[in-house]
């Protein structure tokens, strides 16, 4: 393949004629057809391709004609502009196509929070979109997370659980399985969910069975659809997801993905309620008043409008919580000498390491890894790095061997105006996601204290109980979430049934003079005292519902 060592021919180029086929095909379908919806699935790959289409580009891009990932790590900003771009462009001409018949636009946009951009979608994807379409496979968490993301691009949501078992397409995943896939996706605002690879090969109309658990799936689903209609999320925490920091992080590490990944578990095991927010459409501070906490996550590019209106916010009275290389760059993707927040968090960059090192804790030093980026501090330090033996620890590995305390702050937390800003110096949530460490999840939860030491809702129960806060309109409601993730979410071919939980309490402010609190899937009591509600429920199994409404007859 273009005289490349290794190089081969995997999938076919878009910017081949294979693309006008692609359209072609596309038409042919729709009008021999006449579907309502069409669906371009897996319209992507993570490859660098090098045929006579694309070489010049690549050659225009790298500045040679040795085109290596060397080459186009390089030049990664300029690279994926170009190749966001052709896809961006491939899809649009399938949509319009698609509208001018009067079909919607149902494409396969995967995971953007999970794939590197090397795969080709970025927002100029999204206008070519009616419907978000993602998929529901291993890990119920990412799921999660991707439909609360859903919301934050203001998508339909569509969930696709992977409905057949590994490896054999006729046998249906567990009734189970497809039970705290629908829990999931009713506590997380999901506009439809479906199957995905149902129908495929070999033929599966005659499996009754992989046929009787979809439609258990989905009926379980659809029990509560009208919780659904013109309800929207209500929590008070605003977790920070950025198109820029996404599509220009270097050479298209998921350093950024992993910070985000980390702090969203740690939020559902805390059980915190949270939602997230766009960057790019982040206009004013009045927009972020609503939330308590603003969280950005490795949030590395940042326009200079965003960190203006973040830091209003903050001398307002808001509150943030942010990491490692947070507006080390800007939306354009172009690198600056210091942090554009820098000020906000009272902190000045002054050189950067990677690698394992040590930390304080509240009773001994702790071990972590990463990104670490050498601060001086204006503000509150929190925790210092500790210098390690170069020599590493007698039993060899990664784990550091703390010597004495260095000059570097692991945390700062620094007050501004009426509110406070709270900046770690590396990736302490990619550090939980990667090592599953309870030493890291205990110091982001007291963090997360610190910044935020009044919750919206007190919850006693096990971590792997979600509980999120949605609002209805019509009828004029609050609503609580409840699902039973189990201990497996994050290995879900592995669920095969499902403990109850017991003894769930739960404590909110009443949003209403007086209040009327019912139950969905389960039973409870309820008591109020001043401006508080308190709700105990002894058993629930997938999911449940809290709904509280205005008492008009008191």
């Amino acid at each position: 393949m273009q005289n490349v060592p290794g190089g081969k021919w995997r999938f076919a180029c878009i910017n081949s004629p294979r693309r006008e086929q692609v359209v072609a095909v596309a038409r042919e379908i729709i009008e021999g057809y006449h579907p309502d919806g069409f669906h371009l699935d897996m319209c992507f790959n993570d490859c660098v391709c090098v045929c006579d289409y694309c070489r010049p580009s690549l050659e225009r891009l790298c500045g040679t004609k040795d085109i290596t990932m060397e080459a186009v790590h390089a030049h990664w900003r300029e690279f994926v502009d170009w190749r966001n771009e052709c896809s961006a462009s491939l899809i649009g001409e399938v949509s319009a196509m698609l509208r001018e018949n009067g079909v919607f636009a149902a494409h396969n946009g995967q995971n953007p929070l999970w794939l590197s951009p090397i795969y080709g979608f970025d927002r100029n994807l999204l206008p070519h979109l009616d419907p978000y379409v993602s998929e529901i496979f291993y890990d119920l968490h990412t799921a999660d997370i991707t439909m609360r993301w859903h919301q934050a691009i203001g998508k339909p949501s569509c969930m696709l659980v992977t409905g057949t078992s590994p490896s054999h397409a006729h046998l249906s995943i567990p009734l189970q399985a497809w039970q705290v896939s629908a829990a999931c996706a009713k506590a997380n605002g999901c506009s439809i969910l479906g199957p995905c690879g149902v129908g495929a090969y070999p033929d599966t109309t005659s499996s009754k069975r992989l046929l009787d658990t979809v439609r258990q799936g989905l009926d379980f689903f659809m029990e509560d659809a009208d919780l659904h209609d013109g309800a929207r999320p209500a929590a008070e925490v605003a977790l920070v997801f950025s198109w820029a920091t996404r599509k220009y992080f270097r050479e298209g590490r998921l350093d950024w993905s992993q910070e985000l990944d980390g702090w969203s578990r740690v939020l559902i095991e805390e059980h915190i309620s949270f939602e997230i927010v766009v960057a790019e459409d982040i206009q004013s501070a009045e927009e972020l008043q609503r939330y308590r906490l603003v969280i950005l996550p490795n949030t590395a590019f940042l326009s200079d409008a965003c960190c203006a209106v973040l830091a209003a916010y903050v001398h307002a009275g808001g509150r943030v919580l942010a990491t490692g290389e947070i507006s080390l760059g800007d939306e354009r993707g172009i690198d600056r000498d210091d942090f554009a927040l820098g000020e906000l968090f009272g902190i000045t960059r002054k050189g950067v390491t990677e690698g394992a090192f040590a930390m304080e804790g509240p009773l001994e030093p702790e071990p972590a890894a990463g990104v670490f980026q050498q601060v001086a501090a204006t503000g509150q330090v929190l925790s210092l790095r500790l210098a390690t033996d170069p020599a590493g620890p007698v039993a060899g590995g990664p784990d550091p061997f703390p010597v004495a305390l260095t000059e570097w702050p692991v945390a700062v937390s620094h007050k501004t105006g009426q509110g406070q800003a709270v900046y770690v110096a590396f990736g302490l949530g990619r550090y939980y996601v990667l090592q599953t460490l309870t030493h890291a999840r205990d110091r982001m939860a007291r963090y997360l204290d610190l910044v935020m030491p009044e919750r919206q809702l007190k919850v006693q129960a096990p971590r792997h109980l979600e509980v999120n806060v949605w609002h209805q309109e019509t009828p004029e409601r609050f609503i609580l979430h409840l699902a039973n993730r189990t201990p497996l979410a994050h290995d879900m071919p592995k669920i095969h049934e499902i403990a109850p939980v017991c003894d769930v309490r739960l404590g909110i402010e009443n949003p209403y003079p007086a209040a009327r609190v019912t139950f969905r899937g389960t039973e409870g009591t309820v008591s109020m005292d001043a401006n508080r509600i308190a709700i105990t429920i002894p058993r629930m199994e997938v999911y449940a519902a809290v709904l509280i409404e205005a008492n008009d007859k008191t």
